[in-house]
């Protein structure tokens, strides 16, 4: 589907010269797809091609785990920093979720620009989605 058109004129208001930049967004449903559309886009001269987004149906349960185990490893470094000073970590005060991020177009862009230098198709395996959260934990300190 075409996604944006736009046009101006090259020189002057009267000028018969007219750049035109159209943008198309094309769906598809796996990674090895979307590195064949961007070889198909490079054999026809489009070069200025770039993944916009990804989606996952399991991204809610994908986030629930990140962040889980994001409150593990604070209740595992705050008892061994307690365990150097000769104290244990009690039970957790105050637990804040900070963010969480997802960068999974950003390296397929990468692997796209990667798999074109080396002459191929990239098979971009969109199950591989990197999720990070980052929470503040305090715990009691017995």
């Amino acid at each position: 589907m075409i996604k944006d058109l736009t046009s101006n004129l090259k020189t002057g208001f009267l000028s018969k010269d007219v750049l035109l930049s159209k943008q198309y967004q094309v769906i598809v449903h796996d990674g090895k797809t979307a590195g064949l559309v961007f070889l198909a886009l490079e054999e026809i001269g489009i070069s200025n091609a770039s993944i916009e987004k990804l989606e996952s149906s399991k991204i809610e349960e994908y986030r629930q785990q990140v962040k889980i185990k994001a409150i593990k490893a604070a209740k595992d470094k705050a008892a061994l920093l307690c365990e150097s000073i000769g104290q244990k970590a009690g039970k957790a005060l105050y637990i804040q979720e900070q963010q969480i991020f997802e960068r999974p177009y950003a390296m397929a862009n990468v692997m796209m620009k990667q798999a074109d230098a080396a002459g191929g198709a990239a098979d971009l395996n969109f199950e591989n989605l990197k999720v990070e959260a980052t929470v503040m934990c305090r715990f009691e300190i017995l």
